[in-house]
């Protein structure tokens, strides 16, 4: 009777040694990359972010660092973690690592937050922005978190059914088992990125653009429309005022006039050139870019000295 159980508590020994050392039910070492990479998307920013478009920013790149930790720390547990089950001490700790990783993650969570307000505070008080207070960036980290939990089961997710299709592949079509070990994943890469390009974006900028087609189709105070042929919504012009938008508008109305330039540097100027193509402009993409072309022959852009070419943020 003392052979079987024996042989049980060595089974459960070796089980023990091959389960990864885990911290919250997450991987040890991935989730130390993972807070590495979330104190780094915390850095000063060029201009201040609102609390949950950091906490978005934060926890995609923390699930890209526990991504990569999980695979940087595979060969080791695969190949060297089985060698060490004559390590007797190694379950203490076992232990030990995950109360002290765990406190250092709360530990590296709240005071990656704290310092983050205060640099973000200086950001928004040289830009004349009202500051926030350290205790209310925490906020940040609560969507992070939810956003790197959302992410880690998609991605858990994902891996199900990649192992369910491989088997697929194998028991109904006959693929080799290896053969079917590689083409899952791939297979389903593919259909991830087809899925994110094709549907996820392009869906998600067409609800931007409903979203903030009022917005859109508003004139700040102030702003009318230019009477010069030298900028775009003008008489003259084939970019319509309407087709501009409302950052669109602002821009081609503002800025200094020859008379203004004149003045300023003491020598006569030229017209300013000003042209600018909209989203709700006609046609494609390359049909806008082509419209921003035919603006710079119009105005005779080409035959300034300085040309300016500013992309959206």
């Amino acid at each position: 009777m003392t052979a079987p159980a024996t042989t049980l508590e060595t089974d459960k020994s070796s089980t023990d040694t091959r389960r990864p050392l885990s911290v919250f039910g997450l991987d040890f070492v991935g989730l130390v990359v993972a807070l590495f990479f979330f104190a780094w998307s915390l850095s000063p920013s060029l201009i201040p972010r609102e609390w949950y478009f950091q906490g978005l920013i934060s926890g995609v790149t923390g699930i890209v660092g526990y991504g990569i930790g999980v695979l940087v720390a595979f060969p080791a547990r695969q190949w060297i973690a089985p060698r060490l089950t004559w390590w007797r001490r190694r379950h203490t700790v076992r232990r030990i690592a995950e109360v002290v990783v765990a406190l250092v993650a709360v530990g590296t969570l709240l005071g990656s937050l704290l310092a983050a307000a205060e640099w973000q505070n200086e950001i928004r008080a040289l830009m004349g922005i009202e500051t926030t207070t350290g205790f209310a960036y925490l906020r940040t980290g609560l969507v992070s978190v939810a956003i790197f939990a959302a992410l880690l089961y998609i991605a858990r997710g994902l891996r199900w059914v990649g192992r369910r299709f491989a088997e697929f592949l194998a028991t109904r079509l006959r693929v080799p088992v290896a053969a079917a070990g590689v083409l899952a994943p791939v297979i389903l890469v593919l259909a991830v990125v087809v899925f994110v390009d094709q549907v996820l974006l392009a869906s998600s900028s067409m609800a931007a653009r409903i979203v903030f087609a009022d917005d859109n189709n508003s004139t700040d105070p102030g702003v009318e429309q230019p009477q010069i042929p030298e900028r775009s919504g003008s008489p003259a012009s084939p970019s319509s005022w309407e087709s501009l938008g409302r950052q669109g508008r602002t821009f081609v109305a503002g800025g200094m006039d020859a008379e203004q330039l004149t003045e300023l540097n003491g020598a006569p100027a030229l017209e300013p050139i000003r042209v600018y193509a909209g989203l709700e402009a006609d046609g494609t993409t390359d049909e806008q870019v082509q419209l921003i072309l035919d603006e710079l022959d119009r105005t005779k852009a080409w035959e300034r000295e300085i040309l300016v070419v500013a992309g959206t943020t």
